[in-house]
């Protein structure tokens, strides 16, 4: 295997636990979002942000 074919794989392992992440954050936060809550840890943004996915950028 070359460098470059391991380069591209370790990157891909960490996208993919990138989206893990992200998914049981979404699940984590979303009934505090349904029940017009803000999340803890989210107080900085704005319900709307936190809805669409804003503070992610």
């Amino acid at each position: 295997m070359s460098t470059e074919q391991e380069g591209l794989e370790t990157q891909q392992l960490r996208w993919e636990r990138a989206a893990r992440l992200a998914d049981r954050e979404a699940d984590r936060v979303k009934p505090y979002l349904e029940a017009g809550r803000t999340p803890p840890g989210y107080e900085v943004y704005t319900r709307e942000q936190v809805a669409s996915g804003d503070w992610l950028a």
